[in-house]
């Protein structure tokens, strides 16, 4: 792991770590109806909640994930406790800058019940964003990531 990205693990306020999760519009409508309080599993089979450790990153799948295949794509941030998320996996997907925790769906309720404050909605991105997105990309646009 590089320094920095170290660093953006264990620098964090007193409050706790900033978490980043792209969601589907159900799950957006779920957590709406909870008072901003509580976040869902992507599927009903799924194993693992994988909060993200950068916006950009939850963005990008937001954005080329979900408002593909859910017509509309989001990014919530919430604040969970250093002591709590740390006794969970960080894992590395694809680039350094890919990092996930692997929360087991079974700890979810939990994690939810330790968020600080609310989550709050960061993003949104629909099907029309990722079609210019794509359109941009191939073209090869001078400072387009």
């Amino acid at each position: 792991m590089s320094h920095s990205i170290i660093e953006s693990i264990t620098d964090t306020s007193a409050k706790g770590i900033d978490l980043y999760k792209p969601i589907t519009p159900v799950q957006l409508a779920a957590l709406i109806r909870s008072g901003w309080r509580c976040l869902s599993p992507d599927t009903p089979e799924q194993l693992h909640f994988y909060p993200k450790l950068h916006r950009v990153y939850a963005e990008s799948l937001a954005r080329q994930w979900h408002a593909v295949e859910h017509s509309a794509g989001f990014v919530v941030r919430f604040t969970v406790p250093q002591e709590f998320i740390a006794g969970f996996e960080l894992q590395t997907v694809g680039y350094d800058e890919h990092l996930e925790y692997k929360v087991p769906i079974a700890e979810l309720t939990q994690l939810n019940s330790v968020i600080v404050g609310s989550v709050e909605l960061l993003s949104a991105f629909t099907c029309e964003d990722n079609l210019l997105w794509q359109k941009l990309a191939a073209r090869d646009c001078v400072g387009f990531h």
